[in-house]
Order: structure tokens, then sequence, then C-alpha cells
């Protein structure tokens, strides 16, 4: 449960990964390459957020890149184990959407649920409350979160009662399945973003990612987000928690 177990521990790249319990990380580990020798080659190149956006946006595969595909930073940069946490973050990101991207009705659905996770982590990396402030209220922990041990995979779920109801009873759901679908019923409804918008960009230096303040003005109102029907009729005792 991650709003309980944060404090006092060692977060990094790993930790994340264990701790959600993500069996398939990517193939970046095959070719008999190490895995970590592998992932800290994409974290410490120069186009590691240019090539991520490319593969969140455009539906390409990280792992389909090859060595030479990995620009090494210049000598220049001061690479801080900070800015490598927020890489790793924003790779842990990256893992979690690829997992369920083919079941996303839209690539914006893929963007918004990076960008939430981005965020997610970021905060559980580094609590503080600047941080804090850029994850909606309706994010934060409810009572369930923190009173009761769950999968930390529900801690994802954007509606509090959702969150609540699976918590309480995250034994009846087969959870992998339940998340199947939901991410085939989720919705982004914006009028004000456009399908090819650029919403979120690599800053001009390269250290961090860049968001349109529209779309993280959107982003924040859960009105914005909505479930299709067949996942109600699927889960009718869920179905009232939405709203």
């Amino acid at each position: 449960m991650a709003w309980k177990v944060r404090s006092g521990q060692c977060w990094d790249f790993g930790f994340l990964l264990s701790h959600f319990q993500w069996q398939e990380l990517s193939s970046l580990v095959k070719r008999g390459a190490s895995p970590q020798n592998t992932t800290i080659k994409l974290l410490t190149a120069s186009n590691f957020y240019p090539r991520l956006l490319e593969s969140i946006f455009g539906g390409t595969e990280l792992d389909g890149l090859n060595s030479q595909d990995y620009q090494p930073l210049d000598q220049h940069w001061n690479f801080t184990g900070m800015m490598q946490q927020r890489r790793s973050a924003a790779f842990c990101a990256y893992v979690l959407v690829k997992q369920y991207r083919p079941y996303a009705a839209s690539q914006l659905v893929s963007v918004v649920q990076f960008w939430s996770l981005l965020n997610y982590f970021i905060f559980l990396t580094f609590p503080t409350e600047e941080n804090l402030k850029k994850i909606p209220r309706w994010l934060w922990p409810t009572k369930w979160q923190l009173r009761q041990d769950h999968p930390g995979v529900i801690d994802f779920v954007i509606w509090p009662g959702v969150r609540s109801a699976l918590v309480q009873n995250c034994q009846t759901y087969k959870l992998p399945e339940l998340f199947a679908d939901l991410t085939r019923n989720f919705e982004f409804h914006d009028a004000q973003i456009w399908p090819n918008s650029v919403v979120i960009k690599a800053s001009s230096d390269g250290t961090q990612l860049e968001i349109d303040p529209v779309f993280q003005k959107s982003m924040s109102d859960l009105r914005n987000y909505r479930v299709g029907p067949q996942f109600c009729q699927k889960y009718p005792r869920l179905a009232q928690c939405f709203g």
C-alpha cells in the first residue's frame, strides 16, 4: 500500500517495480543483456524523454530500439541521483501504461494515464508539498486505503469510491481482468484538447517533462473522466461508486 509504506523506504526504480508486483518489465532485458545495464543505458540517454514520448504518443515500443538509438549524455550534463530517479519514475509509468495500452480506447487515454502515474510516482519518490499539490485531491488516499492492506494497483484507480470498494472487496474480483475492462471503458472528455495537440513535451534542456497548462487543468477535473456502460453492467456493485 504505497501511501503507507512510503515512509522510511529508499524509493527507486527497483522498489517501485517490486512494490507494485510488475512481473513483465519490458523486452529491454532481452538479447542476453543485463537488465540493470540495459535499463541504465536507457535512463541515462540524453534522448530518453523524446524516445519515451514517441512511444506513448506514437504507439512505438521502447524495447524495439537498438543500443545505438540511445544518445549518451554530453559531458557538461550534471546527471544527479534525483534526475535518475525521476526518469525511473517516468519509466515505471511507461511500463504500466504499456501493459494496458492494448485495451485503451484512444491514444489520449494512454497519455492521461501516463501523466497521472508519473506525478503519483514522483510524489512517492520525493514526498514534498509541491509534488503533492500536483496530485488532484480526489487521488489522495481514502480512509480504507490507509487502514486496510490491499494490492498496490488499486491505488491507481482515479475514483475514490471505487478504490474504497475494491480495497474492501479485492478478493471478490479478478483484478487483472477488472483493470483490463476498466481501461477498455475508460474515457477522457475535453473539448479544448485537439487529437494531435502536443500536450506533453521534453524541456529544452532535456532534463524533465513539461505539460500544457490547459491539459493539466483538464486532467485535474474529475468530471472529464467517465466509464462506459459495459463496465457498469459487468460490475454493478461498482457502478454506484463512480462520481
